[in-house]
């Protein structure tokens, strides 16, 4: 898989094996081990979850695919066009191959007829990410619940409350689910602040979101999260732009 350069905080074997990820993580294993060779080997890429320097890595991405899955199945069926989302994640950000993109999968399928217990994935992820990191999962969940150009309310309710035990504030939600709003308020909703904000306040607004936002702060996780990173950048820059503009009649 690729390294988010061994900076994540790693998870202990009791961990690996109970938890909130026991059930989806020993079912995708059981996947892989049932069937093995005379020799007792498993699949070299699986194999690898088993050392030490990957448990954080695993542990990671297993409860970051739950969290995803979990709003894919908020309305009690799993559309293709959000396991793609998914899947092209991991496949266009994150750059995994065709045996890593397999796990994924397994992942993916034992997480749907797994019953996720939201809070204790929720209380895992905060402990082994960042601020940075915890606004990227917000617009992945936002990615593969609009897969269908649509938010059911479902879909909404869940993310809501994700993103109230992942401690993410009011202002940041409406910022980020913005950038999934076509309509003329996104802009300001980016920014998080009112229609008749003034110039200070627009700039005042954008400081903070562009430092809080700063690809810097996911840097340690990798080039693939960075180019996320300044993705959600490059809008708030935008809002920034075209709001400035607006107030000066340009």
């Amino acid at each position: 898989m690729p390294s988010f350069k061994g900076k994540l905080i790693g998870a202990g074997i009791g961990f690996f094996l109970g938890g909130p990820l026991g059930a989806l993580i020993g079912g995708m294993i059981g996947h892989y081990t049932k069937d093995l060779k005379p020799e007792g080997a498993i699949p070299r890429y699986t194999q690898r979850i088993y050392t030490q320097p990957v448990y954080a890595e695993f542990i990671f991405t297993a409860n970051l695919v739950a969290l995803l899955t979990a709003v894919a199945k908020a309305d009690g069926q799993v559309d293709q066009d959000e396991i793609a989302v998914i899947r092209r994640f991991f496949q266009t950000n994150l750059k995994y191959r065709e045996q890593e993109l397999e796990l994924i999968k397994n992942l993916i399928k034992q997480a749907i007829r797994t019953n996720l217990d939201i809070n204790q994935l929720c209380q895992q992820f905060y402990q082994i990410s960042n601020s940075q990191t915890r606004l990227l999962l917000l617009k992945l969940l936002y990615m593969v619940a609009y897969a269908d150009r649509v938010v059911k309310d479902s879909e909404q309710t869940l993310i809501d409350r994700i993103a109230a035990q992942l401690h993410i504030s009011a202002a940041e939600h409406r910022s980020v689910k913005a950038e999934f709003i076509p309509d003329d308020d996104r802009y300001y909703q980016v920014l998080g602040v009112s229609s008749d904000a003034s110039a200070d306040e627009l700039k005042r607004a954008y400081r903070a979101l562009a430092k809080k936002n700063h690809p810097d702060k996911v840097a340690h996780l990798g080039e693939e999260y960075t180019k996320i990173a300044n993705e959600r950048l490059s809008q708030i820059n935008e809002a920034y732009d075209y709001l400035s503009r607006k107030l000066r009649g340009a």
